[in-house]
């Protein structure tokens, strides 16, 4: 339901398998942070009493996990509700919203050896939520980042297929002069009250944070280096997840350009 890919699911599946780690879901949008958390919460197994969620906004229940939502005005802040479920040592916590130093360092004190943590930070791709680490603090814990871009989703009743140019197919992909590659791009009809586009969809990254890539990071490698170690791990970035869902016509190549040019920035 998510959009996520074969490689996705199984990159998550395996870091749950572990008996621990620290999973960090990056976006600009924390609000859309939790649905992800949800499938990979679900994913984990939930024991009653051994999940706990921080959230901003508890948009979904989920049965057997101790869901706490962040309200100043009640006094509930983030902070305190972090220290009182750490109290409780549960196997798996997840933070919506942890894109602040004092929380990561509470979160940094735990034993992810036996423990799992899913947190939430604002980044645009994987190279800036590493660097954004850093700046928390907490590089050397994070085992994993996936990231999340939302997209414009087309029209299914109105979008329009055409073939792209030889450049744009060369330039994306290992082709021969006669190979023919079909993409759709907006048009507008009455269901999508003619703006073309019908929701968004989410393109994704995800980079396992091995220590080659983490000391590339601290050394302050620029991006192109950086990207071409994360290739030789499991790692699929968000050019490779858009381009994916223009072929089978769900986005505009134009909406993957805009966020590739938007997280390189």
């Amino acid at each position: 339901d998510l959009y996520m890919s074969k490689n996705l699911q199984q990159f998550i599946t395996r870091q749950l398998e572990k008996s621990g780690g620290f999973f960090l879901i990056a976006g600009p949008n924390s609000d859309e942070h939790s649905a992800i958390a949800y499938a990979m919460i679900s994913q984990f197994g939930v024991e009653t009493g051994k999940c706990i969620a921080i959230e901003d906004e508890i948009r979904y229940l989920l049965k057997g996990v101790e869901q706490y939502q962040v309200n100043p005005e009640a006094r509930q802040y983030r902070k305190d509700l972090l220290e009182s479920c750490l109290r409780q040592h549960p196997k798996l916590i997840y933070i919506q919203n942890a894109d602040d130093a004092e929380l990561m360092s509470l979160l940094n004190g735990i034993n992810t050896a036996d423990q799992i943590v899913i947190a939430g930070i604002n980044a645009e791709d994987a190279f800036h939520a590493v660097h954004r680490t850093l700046q928390l603090g907490i590089g050397a814990s994070v085992t994993a980042v996936l990231v999340h871009q939302p997209a414009s989703r087309l029209c299914e009743h109105c979008k329009e297929k055409y073939q792209l140019s030889e450049q744009t197919v060369h330039s994306l992909f290992i082709a021969d002069e006669k190979t023919r590659v079909p993409a759709w791009k907006a048009s507008g009809c009455a269901y999508c009250q003619h703006t073309g586009f019908s929701g968004t969809i989410n393109v994704y990254e995800h980079m396992p944070l091995t220590s080659e890539l983490k000391e590339l990071a601290e050394e302050n490698t620029g991006r192109a280096d950086f990207y071409r170690k994360a290739g030789e791990y499991d790692h699929d970035n968000l050019m490779h997840d858009g381009i994916k869902k223009v072929l089978r016509g769900l986005v505009p190549l134009v909406e993957i350009e805009r966020i590739q040019s938007r997280a390189e920035q």
